[in-house]
């Protein structure tokens, strides 16, 4: 909440051997959390004014947030915060094989996170429409105090079959094996939104509000994506990244019909 950088090696030497002791360690790996999902978790449990900002937190902070804003607000998120990663996760390496083995001197590939975060998703797909199609329903009452908390929200039942299509494209972009591939699943993603829009049965203002309803249940998903519960952090910022290209097209596209 400071933006101040505790991992560094100038300073903090022996704190940094600390952190890659534990990290090398698989059974720590599993329990470890990521940024964003603290910066959510801890203001509600503290309460009142327990988590402040500190001078200087601003890049740190849209760093954290990029792939967690409404689709309407990310455009005008930096190219530093698009880029950044955690220390704790990443290796120095290309940005194919940016994520380090727990345990290991090995770098793993970028598509094995990319598998877990659809295997996440292919699991209990139907539990996670139901529940992305929030993002369109109602909301719950009395309200939770916790901002990403609404345990008693009604799922929209009208918007669970487009958001589970677009889910599907979601896991679609993340198993894309290759650029060509993933050109494929964008084109495919631009289609769906011209039968969406472009339908002649449908009215056109009908039309529209189901592709925003539609982003709003993938930001709802998005923003609610937790570390570790959900999955490991390098396979959650794959999926935030992945929901928030395939929202960024959905806008996009469905505006310029």
């Amino acid at each position: 909440f400071k933006g101040y950088i505790v991992r560094d090696e100038t300073k903090f030497p022996n704190l940094c051997q600390w952190f890659d002791a534990m990290e090398s360690r698989p059974s720590y790996m599993a329990t470890k959390s990521d940024v964003y999902t603290h910066s959510r978790a801890l203001p509600p449990q503290l309460g009142g004014n327990g988590c402040t900002y500190g001078e200087g937190h601003e890049m740190m902070k849209e760093a954290v947030d990029a792939y967690c804003l409404p689709t309407n607000e990310s455009k005008n998120v930096s190219n530093f915060a698009l880029d950044w990663h955690e220390e704790g996760w990443t290796s120095s390496s290309s940005v194919t094989t940016r994520w380090a083995i727990p345990g290991s001197n090995q770098n793993l590939k970028l598509n094995i996170h990319k598998r877990e975060a659809a295997e996440r998703i292919m699991k209990n797909h139907e539990s996670i429409c139901k529940f992305a199609a929030r993002g369109a329903g109602t909301a719950g009452f009395p309200p939770a105090s916790a901002e990403l908390a609404d345990p008693k929200a009604v799922s929209n039942e009208v918007i669970q079959l487009s958001v589970d299509v677009f889910l599907r494209y979601t896991i679609a972009l993340l198993l894309a094996k290759d650029d060509r591939s993933n050109e494929e699943v964008l084109r495919s993603i631009e289609l769906a939104v011209d039968a969406m829009v472009g339908d002649a049965d449908t009215d056109a203002d009908v039309a529209m509000n189901t592709v925003l309803a539609t982003i709003d249940c993938l930001d709802y998903l998005r923003q609610r994506i937790g570390v570790p519960r959900d999955m490991s952090y390098p396979a959650a910022h794959e999926l935030r990244q992945a929901l928030l290209e395939v929202s960024l097209l959905l806008m996009n596209h469905g505006s310029s019909i």
